[in-house]
């Protein structure tokens, strides 16, 4: 009974919303009664179904199964979603309480700490809407903000009079590409920071914060020299580092094992071009640093392919 709840979790973890209903199913068949699979199966059918019901199914099984970490994470996850992050941060202490190893309900606690925020609440309840969207629904809305995008870059080239409503398009679509990458190991490093909140990161979260944020802090390092110096060199370097962001941050997307080897592997390629521009005399920095650039861009894609690929070895 176990390996089926087991089973549900792990697709559910990587939002194989059929899958993790299926297994939740197949486990139902063998103990209509397990709360683990009853829990973890209404909350997958909330990406199923743009309707709140989910929310007020889990309070009808929290009545029934008080003592459920499975379902008292549940209800932490509703909480949050519907912005309650201090009922949130209740529900999933109470979970860790009965099971000090759910990390389904450790990452809950994480990410209601930090909506105690009012801006990270907002950023959050937008990227948990837009998580509820259908797989097919999400690449369109990906697909036509990049369109857009050169639609808008080409425009601002032929008139330059529209910048001053092009630009700020476009750079919110750009801001927007990057936060989704960047907002939970940029957040956790801020955590990890503070020492009441440290053991709550570790792992594979810490390390994608301290990778993270390390990257980031090498892009505002050479903004800064060439700010000072007016170094060309620098400015592209910098450009070239912060868009080495978005797959860095797709390497800790993708599961353990050999999808997120292939996407650290990918990255470090990537970042290649970055480190020889940054050599005095090297002719050729804006040729390497763009094609890092390029890379950085097909990075986000590799890494929303890997991210939903089985781990092997």
């Amino acid at each position: 009974m176990l390996g089926y709840t087991l089973l549900a979790h792990v697709h559910f973890g990587r939002g194989r919303w059929p899958e993790a209903i299926a297994a939740a199913d197949a486990g139902l068949a063998v103990d209509p009664a397990d709360e683990g699979c009853q829990a973890l199966r209404i909350v997958a059918l909330r990406n199923r179904d743009g309707s709140n019901r989910w929310a007020s199914s889990l309070g009808s099984l929290l009545k029934r199964f008080p003592a459920s970490s499975w379902v008292r994470t549940g209800q932490g996850w509703a909480a949050l979603e519907g912005g309650a992050a201090t009922d949130a941060v209740t529900h999933f202490e109470q979970a860790l309480t009965l099971d000090p190893t759910s990390e389904w309900a450790r990452s809950g606690l994480i990410e209601a700490t930090k909506a105690q925020n009012a801006i990270y609440r907002i950023i959050l309840r937008f990227f948990l809407w837009f998580d509820r969207l259908p797989t097919r629904l999400r690449w369109g809305i990906i697909a036509a903000g990049l369109i857009l995008f050169a639609a808008l870059r080409d425009a601002t080239q032929a008139d330059p009079s529209l910048a001053p409503v092009t630009y700020p398009l476009m750079a919110s679509w750009v801001g927007f590409v990057l936060l989704s990458w960047t907002v939970r190991p940029l957040s956790d490093f801020v955590l990890w920071l503070d020492v009441s909140t440290r053991p709550l990161i570790r792992g594979a979260r810490r390390q994608a914060a301290h990778w993270v944020a390390g990257t980031m802090g090498s892009a505002l390092s050479m903004a800064a020299v060439a700010a000072i110096t007016r170094s060309e060199r620098a400015g592209v370097v910098a450009l070239g580092a912060a868009a080495l962001i978005v797959p860095m941050s797709a390497v800790f997307h993708c599961p353990a094992g050999r999808p997120r080897r292939a996407m650290a592997w990918f990255t470090a390629v990537a970042a290649m071009p970055i480190v020889v521009a940054a050599v005095p005399g090297v002719s050729i920095a804006g040729y390497l640093v763009g094609a890092s650039v390029i890379m950085s861009v097909v990075g986000s894609w590799v890494g929303n392919f890997l991210a939903t690929t089985r781990p092997a070895g």
